[in-house]
């Protein structure tokens, strides 16, 4: 009886491919294959490889041993190397398997070398059986590529994922398919040691309590251990775009249904908050992925039919869906074996898909599923991309690779005209019947088409359909990429110049070359040519496409990563652009005289009409391989079998409107956006050049009060900024200049917020030497005024009792030294001012030539930091200096804890932290970062007082308050893409707010309020164009954009938890996991 193989290994007996077939050998029959495959195969294990570890004669033939082994051999498994093709056998071995194996039974390992040098010849090709037109059988050889194992791989790697591959293949189950049933057969068995653990402690009676106790505790360990995983993968998918997948994973993450016992992860709260979009209002440039449509193969077309609002597409394998665009539900399903009936490209036409087969048309409606019409087999196959046009009349023009062009009808599927090129002109062509390509003229009169010569080049012609003349160009080249009628009627071309060689992919290496391109304008009635411009691109030619403006004289170029504009008919290159990545896709925006462009890398590209600068914007995933702009955005990353929506409204709907709430801001390049918020009122403050539009909300009630409007032609963004709120009345500080820009003091403003009314105090030069040192606190103003000796000190101004209090600091003034003050920081609860300064000391002058004043006061003047801590509610207020290091700069910013014990301090680069006796406790750079802020915070977890700090890298930095050990380091969103600097110092804005009901902080910058677990400070949320957290209505202000593109302030609600879950099921409706998706993660 013959003994049966799973597989036969085929190698030269030398010291590589002996040691690479031994291995895949061990390894393949000792494969664990996973219990759902071997029920779905009926294939237990790999029971037997054949190996021949005997180097056979040269004179001899194959031992029936070997011939036996090969005929009852499955598959056939070459060892490849650079001593492949040194052996005879191996190649005998092939051809005597190849007698009673298809060719697909051979797979191949590479060992070394490149699969071009060494994988055997035979294997690279196959002839192929095609009846032509005259019924007579051809045999053609077409290159193939086995399926190849690289274990030039580390062995580690190459067992964890090639051994897989070659399995799946004996076994007969997919490669994906295996390699996800092996994670989850993982999971599984780490499930299933838990459950060992339980069964084996209850066993055991005299250790029950306490057994169950650790069992429960290992349990619920392994339950946080999943949600974190999971809720980590969601963050990956929606990285990757895939929000509907990510939505799914982070619901798993949470206690559900199945699970209910499941711990709530910080980890999961802000996944779901994530892929739910919770609390992001509508503003420009949110472009975000809405839904996600998947066919079972890789996507190759998209249809957008905007009247019917239906999406359809196609994939490798011939499968058609069709999908409602508002519901994302599937309406329709296509998919034929018949071959004549296989999809082979699609279109849609007044709600209805239309279905191009290999040689037949087909019309159905989605929404009920019937098929309007079929034209039945036609007489030859359909060629051309898109393949379809509508003509003048509404009807259907197809190509056929006989040379005909076909109108057929719209209503019925009747062929209405044929157009046939003259058979010389189709005898010229490759294979005597290849049109690669066709387009329509604008009036639908005439037919460019493109067709292949036998030496390969291109050749295009114009059919007139009138009156069935054909004229064909006179040119041959050598690659046509893109035809297309401009909009003034003439054909443009654009073509390879002879020779220019293009950028090529092969493995994982890219070669980049200029590629030369000939832009070319043709008459369509006597070929001759208008103008001819040079193009040159390098990156790959992803696409290459015209692109026709709504002006009527202006056609658009893209291919690889350049763009060019022309005047269509001139030739006059109007614009030129590198975009630095290969171009996927170009369209022209209503009335716009430049297209936008989207990259493979995910650019989105944008011209400023006012210098014509482009920019870039970031965004789509990478990796692009097609898109299409119409209703949104829909893109299909290369070899995906799935499209992502991206929609420029995606926003979390929950947004609420204050209540008569006008448009209150434009994000414009003249115009400056601050705001204020506290329990009573919130304020915005649109800030012009020489007025500022001030709008007061009831922040409580969430309703619109009033608006004022301040004129000053001092106004601008960097002296113009809100100090705070006294009574019902706001303060905003104008910093004075005349013409050449010379400091002459301040104009205070006292804004009513209930009716609106002005008032205004100004302050001289004098009173307020130093503008930008002044501040507000609880009824009294802060300001730096300045001595007979020049020197500043602080005047504390009680407005309600209009009473004025110096503090003037301990200084010998003397001719040549000035005393400065920069900051002022007033700390009235815990008894404290700080007083931020330095120290001028005249040098004399030198003999430098330079005319930079910097430089000039540099070397003319030494400055010295001064700080000092004053205490403020003693009858003889105390000075207590702050001594700094060498190396520190003027201090910029300063906080204290609750008991007013511990003082921070930064100065742009580094942060101190001193005791109120002015005593240095701990000191620490930026770590190459701009500070952004900075609070005390009593951490109850680890009773320890930290200082928390945030970068404007993204980084959250928690510090040991007494000794500056870094103890703990997170990560949180990046700041809003549209903020803007209230004054001349935009570092130290953020807010931090504490709360400890919710276990909440929230760090408020600018417009972004971030929120974060108290617990672990990991950030589960954020909030842009925010005006910050309103803790009396535990709501979160935020700016949301309007129809007239003009900010409507709103709010959000603090979700809870089941709020989350809520909009995550709300969203989803019925779609579910694939159960395959399921069984890779996990998931029961």
């Amino acid at each position: 009886m013959s003994t049966h193989y799973n597989a036969f290994i085929s190698y030269k007996h030398a010291d590589l491919d002996n040691k690479v077939a031994a291995y895949v050998e061990k390894n393949l029959e000792h494969f664990h294959i996973p219990r759902k495959i071997r029920k779905k195969t009926g294939v237990n294990k790999i029971e037997r490889i054949f190996r021949d570890t005997d180097e056979l004669p040269i004179t001899s033939d194959l031992s029936s041993t070997i011939e036996e082994a090969l005929n009852n051999a499955d598959y056939l498994i070459v060892i490849c190397s650079h001593n492949t093709s040194k052996s005879m056998w191996v190649e005998r071995e092939i051809n005597f398997f190849l007698q009673t194996h298809p060719k697909e039974n051979i797979l191949t390992v590479l060992a070394e070398g490149e699969p071009a040098d060494v994988v055997p010849d035979i294997l690279k090709n196959k002839e192929v059986t095609r009846v032509n037109e005259n019924g007579e059988t051809e045999v053609f050889t077409e290159p193939v590529e086995p399926l190849s194992c690289d274990f030039r791989l580390p062995r580690r790697i190459a067992k964890n994922t090639e051994i897989p591959r070659l399995a799946a293949a004996l076994i007969g189950c997919a490669y994906n398919e295996l390699m996800d049933r092996q994670r989850q057969y993982k999971m599984k068995r780490l499930t299933a040691i838990f459950v060992g653990i339980l069964a084996l402690a209850i066993s055991f009676g005299a250790y029950m309590f306490n057994s169950k106790q650790q069992i429960s505790k290992s349990y619920r360990e392994a339950l946080i251990s999943q949600s974190k995983y999971l809720a980590n993968e969601s963050g990956k998918l929606l990285d990757n775009e895939q929000r509907i997948d990510a939505l799914h994973l982070a619901l798993a993450a949470l206690p559900n249904e199945k699970t209910p016992d499941r711990p709530v992860t910080v980890e999961a709260v802000r996944a779901i908050t994530q892929a739910t979009m919770a609390y992001t209002p509508i503003y420009s440039g949110n472009m975000a992925s809405e839904w996600v449509y998947e066919l079972p193969d890789r996507v190759t077309q998209m249809r957008m039919d905007p009247s019917d609002m239906i999406l359809g597409a196609m994939d490798d394998s011939g499968n058609v869906k069709v999908w409602d665009w508002l519901t994302h539900k599937e309406l329709y399903s296509y998919s034929e074996n018949e071959w004549y009936k296989k999809a082979e490209n699609i279109g849609l036409y007044k709600g209805n898909i239309i279905i191009l087969g290999t040689s037949t048309v087909i019309s159905a409606n989605p929404r009920s599923g019937e098929v309007n019409w079929d034209t039945g087999l036609l007489e030859n196959s359909i060629v051309g991309d898109p393949g379809i046009y509508i003509t003048a009349n509404q009807n259907f023009l197809i190509a056929l690779n006989s040379g005909k062009f076909l109108e057929i009808s719209s209503k019925d599927g009747s062929i209405v005209n044929t157009y046939s090129i003259p058979k010389d002109i189709v005898s010229d062509m490759y294979y005597h019947s290849s049109i690669d390509d066709f387009v329509l003229s604008p009036g639908g009169t005439k037919i460019a088409f493109r067709y292949t010569l036998k030496n390969d080049h291109h050749r295009f012609g114009i059919y007139d359909i009138p009156s069935g003349e054909v004229v064909i160009g006179e040119s041959e080249y050598n690659s046509i990429n893109a035809m297309s009628f401009s909009n003034n009627g003439n054909l443009c071309l654009a073509y390879l110049e002879d020779s220019s060689p293009f950028s090529k992919d092969y493995l994982n290496m890219t070669t980049i070359v200029d590629t030369h391109q000939i832009i070319c304008c043709v008459s369509p009635e006597d070929m001759s040519v208008k103008w001819e411009k040079e193009f040159v691109c390098n990156e790959m030619l992803t696409n290459s496409e015209f692109v026709n403006l709504e002006d009527g004289n202006t056609i658009s170029y893209y291919s690889g990563n350049a763009a060019a504009v022309y005047n269509a008919s001139s030739g006059e290159v109007l614009h030129h652009y590198n975009l630095n990545s290969p171009i996927v896709y170009g369209f022209a925006p209503h009335d716009a005289d430049i297209p936008c462009f989207i990259t493979e890398s995910g650019l989105f590209s944008s011209v400023d009409h006012a210098d014509e600068e482009l920019k870039l914007f970031k965004y789509f995933t990478d990796d692009l391989y097609k898109v299409m702009v119409n209703c949104g955005v829909y893109a299909i990353k290369n070899g995906s079998n799935k499209i992502i929506f991206y929609y420029p409204e995606v926003h979390d709907e929950e947004w609420e409107s204050f209540k008569d709430a006008p448009p209150c801001y434009e994000s414009t390049d003249s115009s400056q956006f601050s705001s204020y918020l506290d329990d009573d009122v919130a304020v915005i403050l649109d800030i012009q050049k020489n007025r500022a539009d001030i709008q007061f909300y009831n922040s409580s009630d969430k309703s619109y009060i009033t608006s004022s409007e301040i004129v000053d032609k001092n106004i601008n963004s960097d002296s113009f900024s809100i100090l705070g709120k006294y009574k019902d009345e706001l303060i905003v500080r104008c910093n004075k200049t005349d013409e050449n820009y010379d400091y002459h003091g301040v104009t205070l403003y006292y804004v009513n917020y209930k009716t609106g009314s002005i008032a205004s105090k100004e302050l001289d030069e004098n009173t307020v030497s130093i503008p930008n040192a002044m501040c507000y606190s609880n009824g009294k103003l802060l300001y730096a005024a300045t001595d007979s000796f020049l020197n500043n000190y602080i005047v504390v101004y009680d407005i309600e009792k209009d009473t004025e209090q110096k503090y003037i600091p301990p200084y010998s003034p003397s001719d040549d030294q000035i005393l400065f003050i920069k900051k002022i920081f007033y700390f009235e609860e815990q008894g404290y001012m700080y007083y931020a300064g330095y120290d001028s000391y005249f040098k004399g002058l030198n003999d430098s030539e330079s005319d930079d004043l910097d430089h000039i006061l540099n070397n003319t003047f030494e400055y010295t930091p001064v700080d000092y801590i004053i205490t403020i509610n003693s009858d003889e207020p105390q000075y207590i200096p702050v001594t700094h290091d060498e190396s520190w700069n003027k201090t910029e910013y300063v906080v204290t804890n609750d008991s007013g014990t511990l003082f921070a301090m930064a100065d742009g680069n580094n942060i101190a932290i001193h005791n109120n006796k002015g005593e240095k406790l701990a000191a620490f750079s930026n770590r190459n970062s701009q500070i952004e802020g900075f609070v005390f915070y009593n951490d109850p977890n680890i009773g320890r007082e930290l200082l928390i700090v945030s970068y404007s890298s993204g980084k959250l930095y928690r510090y040991d308050a007494k000794t500056g050990e870094l103890l703990y380091k997170n990560s949180y969103s990046d700041k809003d893409d549209t903020y803007f600097f209230e004054d001349d110092q935009p570092l130290y804005k953020t807010k931090f707010i504490f709360d400890k009901e919710h276990s909440c902080m929230y760090m408020h910058n600018l417009k972004m309020t971030n929120i974060f677990d108290l617990d672990t400070f990991t950030e589960i949320g954020c909030v842009k164009q925010s005006l910050g957290y309103h803790a009396p209505t535990d709501t979160f202000l935020a700016l949301s954009l309007s129809e007239d593109d003009g900010y409507i302030l709103g709010y959000f609600n603090h979700y809870t938890l089941k709020d989350l879950i809520r909009k995550a099921k709300d969203i989803l409706g019925d779609h579910e996991l694939s159960q395959d998706q399921k069984d890779a993660y996990g998931i029961n």
